[in-house]
């Protein structure tokens, strides 16, 4: 579980270096600061590129906040059922239910 943990961390640094870098590349190939042939100047190009690549990301970390609070709730709620069951797994603490609390939403979390 472990080598786990740390292949995802190293996977979101891969993807924060990867969106860094397209960023960086479209902000050396868009001209700025410059008269363009069309007589315009192009300074406001930068904030564009900030504004929309800061949106993208705040919503998609936004998005996958929100499923990990229902992922937690739902498991909490599972929990709490198999308590009132009586259940004797329900009350160790090294049980995963994980598994077994999102099997009914149709997928396995990792």
């Amino acid at each position: 579980m472990m080598m786990l943990k740390v292949a995802h961390r190293v996977m979101w640094v891969a993807v924060s270096f990867m969106a860094t870098a397209y960023v960086a590349a479209t902000w050396v190939f868009i001209p700025h600061g410059k008269e363009t042939p069309h007589g315009k100047e192009t300074e406001w190009i930068f904030v564009v590129l900030v504004s929309i690549s800061g949106g993208t990301l705040g919503t998609t970390f936004f998005g996958l906040t929100v499923k990990l609070v229902e992922h937690w709730y739902q498991k909490k709620k599972w929990k709490r059922e198999r308590k009132k069951t009586g259940d004797r797994l329900a009350k160790l603490h090294s049980f995963n239910s994980d598994l077994e609390s999102s099997s009914r939403r149709g997928y396995h979390s990792f």
